[in-house]
């Protein structure tokens, strides 16, 4: 992903690269090295979500979606991009193609994949999502920072309202919000702990709901015919043909779609990867 960005997004500002506080001491040196010219800040994750520890019963996903929606509170800019490490940018991206006419664009896919993040969101959020059935478009995601800030604000009130969700989930917040409270982080804003008693739920299902349901949408988005991410030949599943995949197209032309995802979940041995990269982002450097 460094390599990539380096290569295809000039205009790129600052990469926060966040990590694990068990970690942050030993993986500082190697991501330096590997982010090149890259303006990189590590951040452990604790100082942008200072109770994960108090967190230990969500699983890593859960964990990484409040970092993202944490760097609202962070960042300078009016737009921020999230990304994975198994992202990778194929072609040469400019912040106006990113947002043109000054919006990010969001590609929806007329398909009810996941409606467990959409039950999940509208319960978290004590809203009624407008559109049905859709599946919004993942990471790597343009995300209003001005909207998240206001999407954060919502939950803080819905947190100290105790709008608790109906059957298993409500009895959730109910137990693992109160303990939240009553515990040694019960002075800082309530929405990563409601967050965190609230699970299942999506951060990018839940930012557009919240979006949409209260008319901030066009706002900050265009509902767009393209993604910035290569949905068909990105690698999804280990059931994806990998080594047979041609990736000539994604590295050719101009214009979106700008990454591509090969999911670290597939397991593929990252040195294949390289051998399959290479000749667009050229050799890793090998210490």
């Amino acid at each position: 992903m460094a390599r990539s960005l380096q290569r295809f997004l000039p205009e790129l500002g600052r990469l926060y690269v966040v990590v694990p506080d068990a970690a942050y001491l030993a993986l500082v040196p190697q991501i330096r090295r590997l982010a090149g010219t890259l303006d990189v800040e590590i951040v452990p994750e604790q100082r942008w979500v200072p109770e994960m520890k108090s967190f230990a019963h969500l699983p890593g996903w859960y964990r990484q979606q409040l970092v993202k929606l944490a760097a609202a509170e962070y960042v300078s800019t009016s737009y921020y991009l999230t990304l994975d490490a198994d992202v990778v940018c194929t072609r040469r991206a400019t912040t106006a193609q990113l947002l043109p006419g000054g919006r990010a664009a969001c590609f929806v896919i007329p398909r009810d994949d996941h409606p467990d993040w959409y039950d999940g969101a509208e319960a978290t959020l004590a809203l009624r999502a407008p559109r049905r059935g859709v599946l919004h478009n993942v990471t790597p995601v343009v995300w209003a920072t001005e909207a998240v800030r206001d999407l954060l604000t919502h939950l803080d009130g819905v947190a100290e309202r105790r709008s608790y969700a109906s059957g298993v989930r409500g009895l959730q917040q109910r137990l693992f919000f109160t303990l939240h409270r009553l515990g040694p982080h019960r002075q800082q804003r309530p929405w990563r702990g409601w967050l965190a008693a609230s699970a299942p739920w999506a951060e990018y299902a839940m930012y557009f709901t919240w979006l949409e349901a209260t008319g901030r949408f066009e706002r900050y988005h265009f509902l767009s015919d393209y993604c910035i991410y290569d949905i068909e030949r990105s690698i999804w599943w280990k059931s994806d043909d990998f080594d047979g995949s041609d990736l000539t197209p994604v590295f050719e032309g101009s214009g979106p779609p700008f990454f591509i995802v090969i999911q670290s979940n597939t397991r593929i041995v990252p040195g294949k990867i390289w051998q399959k990269l290479s000749p667009w982002l050229g050799q890793p450097e090998l210490t």
